[in-house]
């Protein structure tokens, strides 16, 4: 999963996308996510099927760092002003061996 701009969610552990319904993605599985700057792995926890008009602001500031009028235009300029199916995924990101490691040195 690519993604065009260093979001700052990408950062976290936990962070969500819309995306296009194509029926690719599935819960559990684990994708890689490429940023600008940046590769890693994480692993689709959910999917949830969103409508533009379901987009709130809270989920357009989380997932898009932007209000819920700028996220929907951008979604219409890349899919077209008719095209309403899109997901929301929730990822987290996978440890690597060295951080699962670190979870079970003696402090």
């Amino acid at each position: 999963m690519k993604f065009s701009k260093d979001y700052s969610k990408l950062n976290c552990r936990i962070f969500t996308t819309i995306r296009k319904n194509l029926g690719y993605y599935k819960e559990g599985t684990v994708i890689s996510i490429r940023t600008l700057n940046d590769t890693f792995s994480a692993e689709i926890l959910s999917i949830r099927k969103i409508q533009k008009h379901n987009i709130t602001e809270i989920i357009a500031m989380r997932d898009a760092e932007c209000s819920k009028k700028k996220l929907i235009n951008m979604l219409e300029s890349w899919y077209g002003k008719s095209y309403n199916d899109f997901i929301l995924i929730t990822l987290g990101v996978t440890l690597t061996v060295s951080e699962i490691k670190e979870l079970y040195e003696p402090r």
